[in-house]
């Protein structure tokens, strides 16, 4: 009377359940593995921009571009970053807002040495939300080094 149908077309619900679970678990461990990727990929963008615009003072002061020159032994000298060009990049913070070139500077400090002056390159950068990057020394700059603070940049 009744014929045995074989219609096995499609997924059970047990099934469809055991992937979603699974994709859910992935996405727990992957999501937040890739923000911290996208941070760090960020935050390294802005160590080498804080880098390019400290090498682009320190060779327009080298070249005399600017009204500016090097300090005298225990001097120091402030050049904000509107008067410097760099290559390329160098328009945003890690926090996704433009920089704000004429707030942000390279202070540059010299230093007597044994036979030599020394100069010592700091950048501040004010990327225009409530914070500033702290006052980084060059050679103290990696991808920890920036704190977004709410000091007034370059004495300003």
């Amino acid at each position: 009377m009744f014929k045995n149908v074989k219609n096995n077309k499609g997924f059970t619900l047990i099934e469809l359940l055991a992937v979603i679970v699974i994709m859910g678990v992935l996405m727990m461990v992957a999501i937040p593995q890739v923000t911290k990727y996208i941070e760090n990929s960020k935050k390294d963008a802005y160590v080498e921009t804080s880098k390019a615009y400290i090498n682009a003072v320190r060779y327009a002061l080298l070249n005399d571009e600017l009204p500016e020159s090097l300090p005298e032994a225990g001097g120091t000298t402030t050049v904000t970053l509107d008067k410097v060009t760099v290559e390329s990049g160098g328009e945003k913070s890690p926090y996704g807002k433009n920089i704000q070139k004429d707030k942000s500077c390279v202070k540059i400090t010299a230093s007597s040495g044994a036979d030599n002056v020394e100069y010592t390159y700091e950048i501040s950068i004010t990327d225009g939300s409530a914070g500033t990057s702290a006052s980084t020394k060059e050679k103290d700059l990696k991808r920890g080094s920036f704190v977004k603070t709410n000091a007034k940049a370059c004495g300003q």
